[in-house]
């Protein structure tokens, strides 16, 4: 039996600035706590968007204005199912 790949997650290395006040205090709340810093900034990263998602607007899938959707085109198919029908009795 075959084994199932397993999905890769992708990772991104982020870099950023703080000053050295903001080091110590970070340092001793992570030895407060028990957490490391990559730990802490996870959690409080998690926990923000987690919070902010509602203001957050992610379309995958952004759709072009002019795509008709399935339901247009059955629409549209018996739009013109209905037209040839009328054609075929004022002929007759």
């Amino acid at each position: 039996m075959a084994r199932k790949k397993t999905v890769k997650n992708k990772y991104y290395k982020k870099d950023f600035k703080i000053t050295a006040s903001q080091q110590v205090m970070l340092k001793a709340f992570c030895r407060k706590n028990e957490v490391t810093e990559k730990k802490f900034f996870r959690t409080i990263l998690n926990d923000y968007l987690h919070k902010n998602a509602v203001h957050i607007n992610i379309n995958k899938h952004e759709v072009d204005e002019n795509q008709l959707n399935l339901l247009d085109l059955i629409a549209v198919t018996e739009a013109e199912q209905l037209y040839e029908k009328q054609q075929q009795q004022e002929l007759f």
